[in-house]
């Protein structure tokens, strides 16, 4: 038996009869059409910033975050390779994984992802580094990802110009999940998503007194296809910059 995307979801009483060379039987079986999978989508974001020079930064959730869900943090560290975010935590213990810190030698710029797979119910989200330098971060939450191994492919790179990209990353499931960010360093410049398709949060800045600027912002989509696909972006000024993108597996 087959069911179509426009069955309406419902119990199904069906009559299956055999008939055979001396007798006909007949039984009736129900049939449950339930509703398909929505697929990844994103529940709530939150974002933090700094006035201060610190070695943490907390993000809270508007509201506790459901239990297993995807959480993803991207951030924006003034740091390069010197001084890199060392752990993230949260208010449920959750086990945090590093996609990638992505950085040019020389450069003061560092941009990182990390994720939380079935992640138990969470109100906040803390990075922690050795040595107080200035961050910014943006986390969201997501339902309709896979619990055990969710990362299926990532990308990055970092330089400095007028625009970025992280890279293409080729899915392997025409309905992961793409999660991407730009972060910007060393100038306040507002950064416009190039690539098509991406809904974006707000960009977050930290502008600290005496300090270098860094900022951060984050897109996602919910594929269509296995094409490769990447997370560019340009601003009207050059900087150093960083940016990722993280393919994700649904469910």
């Amino acid at each position: 038996m087959t069911t179509a995307s426009s069955t309406p979801v419902g119990n199904y009483s069906i009559m299956v009869t055999g008939t055979g060379s001396s007798a006909t039987h007949s039984t009736s079986i129900t049939l449950t059409v339930n509703s398909p999978p929505l697929g990844p989508r994103l529940v709530q974001a939150t974002a933090a910033g700094e006035s201060v020079s610190s070695t943490t930064l907390i993000a809270t959730f508007p509201t506790a975050t459901a239990a297993g869900h995807l959480l993803v943090l991207s951030a924006s560290v003034y740091s390069g390779a010197t001084n890199q975010i060392t752990r993230v935590t949260d208010t449920a213990n959750n086990a945090w994984v590093k996609i990638g810190s992505f950085y040019t030698a020389g450069h003061y710029s560092d941009g990182e992802m990390w994720y939380a797979a079935n992640a138990n119910p969470a109100t906040s989200v803390t990075v922690t580094l050795a040595t107080a330098t200035v961050v910014a971060m943006e986390v969201q939450e997501f339902s309709g990802v896979a619990t055990s191994n969710p990362l299926d492919v990532k990308s990055g790179a970092s330089n400095t110009g007028t625009s970025a990209a992280s890279g293409p990353g080729t899915p392997t499931a025409s309905t992961d999940l793409a999660v991407g960010f730009i972060a910007g360093h060393g100038s306040i410049r507002a950064i416009t998503i190039t690539t098509a398709g991406y809904t974006a949060q707000p960009q977050q800045t930290s502008t600290n007194a005496g300090a270098t600027p860094v900022s951060v912002i984050t897109g996602y989509q919910v594929l269509t296809s296995m094409a490769p696909l990447d997370f560019a972006g340009s601003f009207p000024g050059a900087m150093y910059w960083a940016a990722g993108i993280a393919l994700f597996k649904p469910a």
